[in-house]
């Protein structure tokens, strides 16, 4: 963990523990990609859930999630919350699907 983000993260709690309801969804999802950036999926996923907890249809948030999903190796639940989103979401469907042949060795490039 780089000193960015250790700082990004302590700025983000301490934010979060003043801040009303709609600036908590921000921080949330804020802090799910801090954790994205780092490849640290557990905690994006954790901060992510609590981001879509608060507001079930935050766009960001909702990707977010997926992503970590995703990367956890979970492509069927990361292509549930983007069919439970949106209908006109091929690109997003698409690259879970890549994700998943590339972690069963059967992708072979972009």
């Amino acid at each position: 963990m780089d000193k960015e983000h250790v700082r990004a993260i302590n700025c983000y709690k301490k934010a979060i523990r003043k801040a009303d309801l709609n600036l908590k969804l921000i921080l949330y999802s804020n802090m799910s990609q801090v954790y994205s950036n780092m490849e640290q999926w557990e905690d994006a996923l954790f901060w992510a859930d609590k981001a879509v907890y608060t507001k079930k249809d935050h766009d960001k948030s909702l990707m977010r999630r997926a992503w970590a999903l995703a990367n956890f190796g979970k492509f069927d639940e990361a292509t549930e919350v983007f069919r439970q989103k949106d209908t006109n979401c091929e690109v997003k469907l698409d690259l879970i699907d890549r994700m998943r042949a590339m972690a069963q060795g059967d992708y072979k490039g972009f």
